[in-house]
């Protein structure tokens, strides 16, 4: 739901296929959470998307997320308020009017020890899952957290470690997470890792709702390196992913990937290495491409996937969707519009 959200609101379309109430003309404040000057310290305050002391940079990184449930929003962030150490926040509020419904910001993270880059989906009420780096000892891992909203207050259930042995290596570290939950209440986070001298990768990580990890260290989605995880949606028993992936040849070109992938742990890609979510018939066929920051969403109703990111084809960035069905082809628009 929280894909369908971010993406469809964007053609105007959503309303169509959910009641998912139109909130943009009655949030009253709708940029501010909270005070975005009075928990600064050493001028730092991330919460959403971009990376501000890098900002050529900000593709890499994912600061903030949304997710929609039940008439309510839960958005999750990092800030560095507690003596300069980022820490994981949730915070709920009314769809209708951006109200936040509970008095202080649940912290999800810990304040001895950094946490950031937080994606959350959501279930039901005593399923709420968050995502997040989470660094200590001299190491990036990947963390879970479920929350439970179904009481008079929220509650962390569960926090737990989701990759298996990866981040021992002291070289890879988790830098980009999406997330998606499927029918049964299980979660999944798509992360992308950095690797300290060889380029990105991106891996799929599930757990059920007790945050078991059923995938060990992570499947990856694309037989590539040097890609970038950029979101994740669940149909019907798949994962239908979405990426960036760029070559070493001929020129550094970059491009968008998709994958479709079973939830049932056999872990196969269901589309080859991958599927050019962009229309092109290889990743390397124009030059090359920057900010693609590509988008997935599904509609459940007729079986379609949609696909949007950015490219500058035309000189000038721009904005394309495509349409596909299950099976990865084009079924519409193309040229992609």
């Amino acid at each position: 739901m929280k894909k369908l959200l971010i993406l469809f609101a964007v053609f105007g379309i959503l309303p169509v296929m959910y009641a998912i109430p139109t909130f943009q003309d009655t949030f009253a404040n709708s940029s501010y959470i909270e005070s975005t000057t009075a928990y600064r310290s050493g001028g730092k305050l991330y919460i959403g998307y971009p990376d501000i002391y890098y900002p050529s940079r900000a593709w890499y990184y994912k600061w903030g997320d949304i997710a929609y449930y039940n008439g309510n929003i839960y958005v999750t962030w990092a800030d560095d308020r507690y003596n300069g150490v980022y820490t994981v926040f949730v915070q709920k509020l009314s769809a209708s009017d951006g109200t936040t419904s509970w008095s202080t910001n649940f912290i999800v993270g810990e304040i001895t020890n950094k946490t950031m880059f937080p994606t959350i989906s959501v279930f039901d009420s005593s399923h709420i899952y968050v995502g997040f780096r989470r660094d200590a000892d001299g190491h990036s891992y990947l963390y879970s957290a479920k929350i439970d909203d179904s009481g008079a207050s929220p509650v962390l259930s569960l926090y737990e470690r989701l990759d298996n042995t990866l981040a021992d290596n002291v070289h890879y570290y988790p830098q980009k997470n999406e997330s998606t939950v499927d029918a049964a209440g299980d979660f999944y986070v798509m992360t992308t890792w950095g690797y300290i001298g060889s380029g990105n990768y991106e891996d799929v990580y599930k757990a059920d709702a007790s945050l078991n990890g059923k995938w060990g260290n992570g499947f990856r989605t694309i037989n590539k390196i040097f890609t970038i995880a950029n979101d994740i949606a669940y149909m019907d028993g798949y994962l239908y992913t979405s990426g960036e992936h760029w070559m070493w040849s001929p020129s550094r070109d970059e491009g968008s990937y998709s994958q479709k992938v079973s939830t049932n742990d056999s872990t196969s890609r269901q589309w080859g290495d991958y599927n050019d979510a962009d229309g092109r018939d290889s990743l390397s066929s124009y030059y090359r491409w920057k900010g693609l920051h590509n988008s997935v969403a599904v509609d459940t109703n007729n079986n379609v996937i949609y696909y949007c990111w950015a490219d500058h084809r035309n000189g000038d960035e721009d904005v394309f969707i495509n349409k596909l069905d299950t099976s990865g082809n084009l079924i519409s628009w193309s040229p992609s519009v």
